[in-house]
């Protein structure tokens, strides 16, 4: 006597027997989730996705945030958004903190408490 088990795998945004045709897993909150969509709900949701994904950056191993230089190179950021903005440098960044008192090494990353300060001056500092 042979016996044969079918699984079948069902939309999750439909009421029913809908088959999924793909499923796609997605993380938010820092928790990560499947969802087993039908073609209808796929596209939708891939649609959807896809603006935020390209709006956004990947993430590599350890969580670690991954953006893309212009013109190549590493991957790390050499100023916080703010101050890259404003067009100054680490350097700038690290003779104003040592200037306030902070301990700041001439090479590596700048501690974020720092980088926080410095921002914060340079608002209180801008006139409008």
């Amino acid at each position: 006597m042979a016996r044969i088990t079918q699984v079948v795998v069902t939309c999750d945004l439909e009421d029913g027997d809908v088959s999924a045709s793909d499923s796609i897993s997605f993380a938010y909150g820092g928790k990560t989730y499947t969802l087993d969509l039908c073609k209808k709900h796929l596209d939708e949701v891939k649609n959807t996705l896809e603006g935020f994904a390209n709006a956004g950056h990947t993430v590599g191993r350890g969580g670690r945030s991954r953006r893309r230089v212009a013109g190549g190179g590493r991957s790390s950021r050499s100023t916080s958004p703010a101050a890259a903005a404003r067009g100054e440098s680490q350097a700038e960044i690290r003779e104003w903190a040592r200037a306030q008192g902070y301990a700041v090494g001439d090479r590596g990353r700048i501690p974020g408490e720092v980088r926080a300060a410095y921002d914060a001056a340079q608002k209180g500092g801008r006139r409008r």
